[in-house]
């Protein structure tokens, strides 16, 4: 895989000829990851996975959203954008971006449960859905999303379980509450405490693979379903976000967190059926792991009184 990978930044015309060290990064669903070093500066190199469009990852927009970020000081300068090329590289490939490799550690989620690095996050959450955006960007709506992958999943004979029922009802109910009055941002939708990056002095955003203009209330609620925050950190991340705390947010945040859980169980179950790579640990299969966010979304909503 190493030498498909020096083929790719043989087009990349800095790079081209350069001796590089490369090495893969762990972790990539939907990207495998590289870093590579030129002896003077590092980049990271994600290649596209096959077949993700089918998740509604878009490249382009990613790309927009991860510029947007750079722009703003809030994320990786964009070195290349490789959606083609000719010659192809190896007969698999389908595309990689090149960004400028962050110096800094990628946080945990014992780290995020942090007071401190709660709020620095709320205060970096609230710089990045005030960046101006363009209206060319394509939206993020994790409503449709979610309708999507289960339509996806039965067309490729998944079966759902019979729970989804109420699971709609419950996300036509989120949908008529939450964000009508919101006006659209710049929305990172993947909000994992690996994909911080702290330097010791600011936070950076990386992987916008799901980012577009969407709802800042989804990031909130998708932030708090993914550290599983307790109401208490919950009401702490907000007051960092707003300078306060009302009942109204909080209510909000509650009802997106559901969501949230609602497009990772839809996402686990096309998964099933579509996944070039092993489930996430401990779950076996993406069928279980979508099964345990969907337990998990039920679970968020009785404390949301849904």
């Amino acid at each position: 895989m190493l030498d498909n990978v020096r083929a790719i930044l043989q087009h990349v015309p800095f790079l081209k000829g350069k001796s590089l060290v490369i090495s893969e990064i762990v972790g990539g669903m939907t990207n495998t990851i590289f870093k590579a070093d030129d002896g003077n500066e590092s980049y990271i190199l994600r290649v596209f996975g096959q077949g993700t469009e089918i998740l509604g990852i878009d490249r382009e927009r990613e790309l927009a959203c991860t510029q947007a970020a750079a722009a703003a000081g809030l994320g990786a300068e964009v070195m290349a954008y490789l959606p083609e090329l000719h010659p192809q590289p190896f007969a698999e490939f389908c595309g990689a971006l090149l960004v400028r490799f962050l110096p800094g550690k990628l946080l945990n989620e014992v780290e995020v449960q942090d007071p401190n690095m709660l709020r620095r996050i709320g205060v970096t959450l609230k710089r990045c859905h005030a960046i101006a955006i363009d209206n060319n960007i394509a939206e993020f709506n994790v409503f449709g999303t979610i309708r999507d992958y289960l339509d996806k999943a039965r067309a490729r004979n998944v079966q759902l379980p019979a729970a989804w029922a109420n699971a709609l009802v419950m996300l036509v109910s989120i949908e008529n509450e939450v964000g009508r009055d919101e006006p659209a941002c710049l929305c990172h939708n993947d909000l994992l405490a690996a994909n911080f990056v702290d330097d010791g002095e600011r936070l950076s955003l990386i992987d916008w693979e799901y980012g577009g203009r969407g709802k800042r209330f989804f990031d909130v609620g998708n932030f708090a379903a993914n550290l599983q925050l307790t109401p208490e950190q919950e009401t702490a991340f907000l007051h960092a976000y707003f300078g306060a705390a009302s009942p109204t947010d909080i209510h909000r945040l509650q009802l997106m967190r559901v969501a949230s859980d609602l497009r990772e169980s839809s996402w686990g179950f096309l998964q099933e059926a579509i996944a070039r790579v092993p489930p996430p640990q401990p779950f076996g299969s993406f069928f279980n792991y979508g099964m345990a966010h969907l337990n998990r979304a039920f679970a968020a909503a009785k404390s949301a009184g849904l």
